[in-house]
């Protein structure tokens, strides 16, 4: 009886092994937001067809959840001062039904890839001498030994810098000493503010650099943001605010922007993109918070899933500490794979029940379920009922 016990429990043991399920994953991700393109790829990859062993049976399963970063502030800009609970999350594809998210998480400690442009053309220069110290502070409470950094610099032309390193104070510093010594071909950083603009010859313009750094993002992991110091002007790109929109959001790229504005004594005045005290009137004296709606820099911003701020040398170390805090303070909306999805540009909005919110979302782009696959009689497909369904997507809609 031991004997025929133990053979049936062997035999059981192979049964196991023989049909183990086997996991793939077929997610990636990219760039889109609320009302924005979302890009779905027209192949899947080819991994599926090895897993298949025409001797052994295997059940395939799918983890088919996609993950959009969604900036979420209060009207006037400002940060939450409450979580929000993750069942008043919906998200909608091309204007089809809404649906509510699968599950929803703050972005926490998830490893960040940032790359800092240092724009030298203009105003911003007057913030170079307080820059270097204040971003190299960020590290290690604000920025985490597990996010990794890239600097570059843009003057003449754009100077890469020390690319994905750990974040860490000093190599920060040594990084943006670096960049600014070899845009202005000095170690001095007084000289560094007291360069006049001069013929820069084929000079590199802000779009085209915004549109490098996109490209640089690739072939690194992690949530990927970029902080720009710049005045936000481009009058010789030859790539336009819409194209690098797009190059964004194909990248998962969220753009944050801090524009240049002198320290000022002036009284406190009504702005509805100002903090606010209990009579209404800004608690910040020196100057509003964001740029004007209409401003093309906020907007190129906003449409990437982040945000622009102005910038003094009075507030330049609490708005770096407060730009980490929105990354960190981002909600991680997941939801399932679309069933009826087709390649090319889609929208996704993303909408919070019971209340008003600013929301700004950085979208994702993902493989086509392989047809092949989803006929192999082995494959389990997902619940229809649970996934979303698209809409019809607007042909000619691009960035607004």
């Amino acid at each position: 009886m031991a004997g025929s016990e133990s053979s049936s429990l062997m035999n059981l043991a192979k049964m196991v092994v023989v049909n183990a399920t086997r996991w793939l994953c077929l997610v990636s991700f990219a760039t889109c937001l609320s009302g924005a393109p979302l890009a779905v790829q027209g192949k899947s990859t080819a991994a599926a067809e090895t897993l298949q062993d025409d001797s052994t049976p295997t059940l395939h399963v799918y983890r088919s959840l996609l993950q959009v970063p969604a900036l979420v502030l209060r009207p006037n800009g400002d940060r939450l001062k409450t979580p929000i609970s993750d069942t008043r999350f919906s998200v909608s594809l091309d204007s089809g039904p809404w649906f509510p998210a699968t599950h929803v998480r703050p972005e926490g400690d998830d490893p960040i890839t940032l790359s800092i442009l240092l724009d030298l053309n203009g105003d911003g220069r007057s913030l170079v001498p307080k820059m270097v110290q204040a971003i190299a502070n960020l590290a290690p409470k604000s920025l985490l030994p597990q996010d990794h950094v890239s600097v570059y610099s843009l003057g003449c032309s754009l100077i890469s810098g020390a690319s994905h390193f750990p974040a860490d104070s000093a190599a920060l510093k040594r990084a943006i000493n670096g960049v600014l010594a070899s845009s202005t071909e000095r170690n001095n950083m007084k000289q560094a503010t007291e360069v006049a603009d001069r013929d820069c010859g084929q000079k590199v313009h802000l779009s085209d650099a915004l549109t490098k750094l996109t490209e640089d993002f690739h072939k690194f992991p992690g949530r990927r943001v970029m902080l720009v110091l710049s005045d936000g002007n481009d009058e010789g790109s030859a790539v336009t605010r819409n194209q690098v929109i797009e190059a964004a959001q194909a990248a998962s790229v969220a753009i944050f922007g801090f524009k240049y504005s002198p320290d000022t004594t002036s009284t406190p005045t009504e702005n509805p993109l100002q903090s606010r005290g209990e009579y209404g009137i800004s608690t910040e004296t020196e100057q509003p918070a964001e740029l004007d709606k209409a401003n093309p820099f906020r907007s190129l911003c906003e449409l990437t899933g982040g945000t622009a701020r102005l910038v003094s040398p009075k507030t330049l170390n609490s708005r770096l500490k407060g730009f980490t805090a929105m990354v960190r303070e981002r909600y991680i909306v997941e939801f399932p794979r679309p069933l009826n999805g087709k390649s090319g540009r889609h929208e996704i909005a993303i909408r919070i029940d019971q209340g008003n919110y600013f929301v700004r979302s950085t979208g994702i782009t993902f493989p086509l379920m392989s047809p092949a696959v989803m006929a192999d009689p082995t494959t389990v497909p997902s619940n229809p009922s649970l996934a979303p369904s698209f809409g019809s997507p607007s042909p000619t809609r691009g960035p607004q």
